[in-house]
């Protein structure tokens, strides 16, 4: 079991070891419930509240056989932390690491990164090439009503709001495919994906296409 800050890392590992010529196959659960898009030995995430009491484990298979082990679970207790408005996690691959993609870094199959700070802006602009970052915070809304969140990077990237202040229920608002100049939120390439309230999802809907409704006060993970 492990005992973690709010809002500090939390990873579990699993090791295994086989004879198989097969690779295993990973699945890590929470309270019994698949994670999507959790498939590696490793599984980092940011503690919540609202993970505290949370059980996890790994499903480790055999492909095409019936060969599966199931971890031991590990209980997290979450220690709430004084919450400090203003500051974004930074956490950067790099620079000069092309093996790395902002694909596998929101998989969590990276691996840690090379280094976190603390900034106090959702802005880094002409840093380095060949590398991947993921800025973090809780967006804080001032009043209560409906939100449009735009989005300008170069390369791609995309924008993640949690429907409360856990990173698991995060989903996807916009997204840069290309490349755009700084601070470029309604201009450039790739416009209207990098609107919320025009972003297209996969399955053809506009899910923000009338502004995210917010809480004045509530915490939202992006």
């Amino acid at each position: 079991s492990v005992t973690q800050w709010e809002g500090l890392d939390v990873t579990f590992r699993v090791v295994v070891n086989t004879d198989s010529e097969l690779t295993p196959t990973y699945q890590w659960q929470r309270n019994g419930v698949d994670l999507p898009g959790r498939a590696s030995p490793t599984l980092s995430f940011v503690a919540t509240m609202a993970d505290n009491g949370a059980r996890y484990r790994c499903v480790v298979r055999i492909p095409g056989t019936a060969l599966t082990v199931t971890s031991e679970e590990a209980t997290l207790t979450v220690q709430q932390s004084v919450f400090v408005p203003g500051i974004v996690r930074r956490e950067v691959w790099g620079p000069n690491r092309p093996s790395v993609t902002r694909v596998m870094v929101e998989q969590g199959t990276a691996g840690p990164p090379d280094f976190v700070e603390f900034i106090t802006a959702m802005d880094v602009t002409d840093w380095a090439d060949n590398y991947v970052q993921r800025l973090s915070t809780w967006f804080v809304p001032p009043t209560t009503g409906r939100y449009v969140f735009y989005l300008s990077s170069d390369d791609d990237s995309d924008l993640f709001l949690s429907t409360d202040e856990n990173e698991a229920n995060k989903r996807l608002i916009a997204q840069q495919t290309s490349w755009n100049g700084t601070r470029a939120w309604q201009s450039g390439n790739n416009v209207s994906q990098r609107n919320s309230s025009t972003y297209v999802a996969p399955d053809g809907s506009m899910p923000g296409a009338n502004g995210y409704q917010l809480t004045a006060g509530q915490r939202y993970y992006i």
